[in-house]
């Protein structure tokens, strides 16, 4: 599930490979808020068709998140780098690790023998309320994704992130979201609450201005192609963004290999689409049992 600060997305999927096998979808706009458990009910029971599914997640939004790396030996033990984790929490981040929830990934070793972590952190809070969005509605919530990385999963199984290029990804929904992924690693990211959204050539100057902000960034890279998702993204949109930005630009949409019943209507699917890309980034991670951190 997507849960938005308008409206709640929802996509039940069976295992696959390459192709997403969409069983069920809904969009419910949140008229009782956007973490009402009557939305939250209706978009699982819209999009799951009456069955109940063995496992249920959801995302945070990257403002939401904090990420920080950080080198420790490379000999320690899974225990002494918990414990480890858990001290630069303190004395990095200035907080009590029971303040927050956290995950981390060990990359690889380094030239003098250290490994690097990354770490990411949230308020306990922030992610305590996703979970009841979830457990009220009972539903079994087994996973807390982050937005930027659940459409980096959907761009990766789709073959939209060539390795070793910095790729963009514009999220145009109520805000405007930027992320650049490079080699499955978020170099950057950045949310603007509100943006101008009446025409294309607005929405366009929007990106502009985002664009400028991470050229300005000290990890800065030059962008192989920009990927556009969300309800104000649309073929126009890209093609005027492409010619703007001297740029290849498509919507991820359009790239998306999906298998899905004869009960849903394609046309209602192809409109819903550039809506449901971060619950379907979520799902493909909770079905995949080596796909989770630490």
């Amino acid at each position: 599930m997507d849960i938005g600060s308008t409206a709640i997305k929802a996509a039940m999927l069976s295992p696959g490979r390459r192709t997403v096998h969409l069983k069920g979808f809904a969009i419910v706009e949140g008229a009782d808020g956007p973490l009402g458990p009557r939305a939250v009910s209706e978009a699982i029971e819209k999009a799951c068709c009456g069955q109940t599914p063995a496992m249920a997640g959801t995302a945070v939004a990257d403002a939401e998140i904090l990420t920080d790396s950080f080198t420790l030996p490379a000999h320690l033990d899974d225990k002494a780098i918990a414990a480890r984790v858990a001290l630069h929490i303190e004395t990095a981040l200035k907080k009590s690790h029971d303040e927050l929830r956290y995950d981390y990934r060990l990359e690889s070793a380094t030239e003098d023998n250290e490994r690097v972590v990354t770490l990411v952190t949230a308020r306990r809070e922030t992610i305590a309320e996703r979970q009841r969005a979830l457990t009220e509605t009972g539903l079994d919530c087994r996973l807390i994704d982050v937005e930027s990385h659940a459409i980096a999963r959907v761009m990766q199984q789709s073959g939209c992130l060539p390795a070793g290029e910095s790729v963009g990804i514009i999220d145009l929904g109520e805000r405007l979201r930027l992320a650049v992924i490079c080699d499955q690693q978020c170099l950057f990211r950045h949310t603007v609450m509100q943006f101008a959204k009446g025409t294309p050539l607005a929405i366009a100057e929007a990106v502009d201005r985002v664009l400028a902000l991470y050229q300005g960034h000290q990890q800065a890279q030059p962008l192989s192609s920009l990927w556009l998702l969300g309800g104000h993204s649309d073929p126009q949109l890209a093609e005027l963004l492409s010619n703007r930005l001297q740029l290849p630009v498509r919507c991820l949409a359009s790239a998306l290999s999906v298998h899905a019943p004869e009960s849903i209507d394609k046309n209602e699917l192809q409109t819903a689409l550039p809506r449901l890309i971060t619950a379907i980034g979520v799902a493909m991670h909770l079905g995949d049992p080596n796909a989770h951190w630490h």
